[in-house]
C-alpha cells in the first residue's frame, strides 16, 4: 500500500527534468542579465570620463596658452619698453607711476594675482604686491630661459618665497631698443605675471558636472622618481604641491599617467580605493590629467 502511495506521490522524470531545465535557463539569463548590465554601467563611466577629461584638458591647455599670449603682449609695445629702459637707468617717480599704472591695467583685465619688474640678475625691482627682492628659483629658472630663447616663457605652479598661494607665472624678457633700426639689443630684465591658481585652475580640475560621492579630476607631473599631485584632492586636505607617490606604485592611475599611459584604465587611487580612470596629457605641459570614480559607485 505504501509503495502505491509513493509512486502516486513521484514527480515524473520528465517534470523534474523540465523544472531543472527552467531553473537553469533562469540562472542562466539572470547571469547574462547582470554581465550585461555591469558592462553597460562600465561602458556609461568610462564615456562620461573621457568627456571630462577631454574638456578639462582642453580648457587648461587655453588657459596656459593665454597666459603666454598675454606676456608676449608686452614684447611688442615699444614706448613701454623705452620706459622700462629710462626707468631702469634713472627710476624716477612719474615713470614709476607710468610703469605701475601700466601693470594695474594688466592685472584689472587678465586677474593676475601680482605684476613684477625684474632685472637681468632676477631681483625683483617694482611690484603691484610690494615685493622686493631676489626671485624664487622656479621663476629665475624661467627668467633665464626666456632671456636665452628670446620668448615668453612659463613656470611649472609652485608657492614661491614666504609661504604664497600655489601659482604659475608667465616670464616676458624685455630687451633695450636699438635707436637707429629698433631692433632688441641687450637684455633689460622681464615682467613676471603671477595666476593664482585657486581663481581659475584649482576650481577648473575640482568641479564636477552631476552630483557624485567619489569623482574627482587629478592634475598631476613627475616629481623625480615620484608622483606630485598639484591639486588639493577631495578626500585628502593640504595635498597640492605636497603629495607624492613613488613610481614603484604602479597600479595607480596617476603613475600610469606620468609614464605614458593614456586612455581607460583600472587600478587604485591614492586612498587605496579601486578605481575606473582616464589619462591625458596636457598639450605643451608636464602635467597629466586624471579624471577617475570608484568601482563601487559605478556598479552600486
Amino acid at each position: 500500500m505504501k509503495a502505491l502511495m509513493a509512486r502516486k506521490n513521484a514527480v515524473p522524470c520528465w517534470l523534474a527534468a523540465a523544472l531543472a531545465a527552467t531553473v537553469a535557463i533562469v540562472l542562466a539569463g539572470g547571469g547574462w542579465l547582470y554581465r550585461s548590465q555591469e558592462q553597460l554601467l562600465r561602458q556609461s563611466a568610462e564615456a562620461e570620463l573621457q568627456t571630462i577629461a577631454r574638456l578639462k584638458a582642453d580648457q587648461i591647455a587655453g588657459w596656459r596658452a593665454e597666459r603666454l599670449a598675454s606676456a608676449a603682449a608686452f614684447m611688442d609695445k615699444s614706448f613701454f619698453i623705452e620706459g622700462v629702459t629710462r626707468w631702469m637707468a634713472s627710476p624716477r617717480a612719474e615713470d614709476t607711476e607710468k610703469i605701475l599704472g601700466r601693470f594695474r591695467a594688466v592685472q584689472r583685465y587678465s586677474h593676475y594675482s601680482d605684476v613684477r619688474l625684474v632685472d637681468v640678475g632676477g631681483q625683483v625691482r617694482l611690484s603691484l604686491g610690494g615685493y622686493s627682492g631676489p626671485l624664487p628659483a622656479e621663476e629665475f629658472r624661467a627668467l633665464d630661459q626666456a632671456i636665452r630663447e628670446q620668448q615668453p616663457a612659463l613656470t611649472d605652479l609652485h608657492t614661491g618665497i614666504a609661504e604664497q598661494a600655489p601659482h604659475l607665472s608667465a616670464v616676458t624678457p624685455l630687451f633695450a631698443l636699438n635707436g637707429e633700426n629698433g631692433e632688441t639689443t641687450k637684455p633689460l630684465g622681464a615682467i613676471i605675471l603671477q595666476t593664482n591658481a585657486r581663481q581659475f585652475l584649482y576650481p577648473l580640475i575640482q568641479s564636477w558636472p552631476k552630483p557624485s560621492p567619489s569623482a574627482e579630476t587629478l592634475l598631476v607631473r613627475r616629481d623625480g622618481e615620484n608622483v606630485l599631485y598639484i591639486n588639493e584632492l577631495r578626500h585628502k586636505k593640504g595635498a597640492a604641491l605636497a603629495l607624492r607617490i613613488p613610481l614603484s606604485r604602479k597600479e595607480v592611475p596617476a603613475v600610469m599617467a606620468v609614464l605614458g599611459q593614456e586612455g581607460v584604465v583600472q587600478g587604485k587611487d591614492y586612498r587605496g580605493s579601486d578605481v575606473v580612470a582616464v589619462l591625458k596629457p596636457i598639450p605643451d605641459s608636464p602635467w597629466f590629467m586624471v579624471a577617475k570614480v570608484d568601482t563601487e559607485e559605478i556598479f552600486a
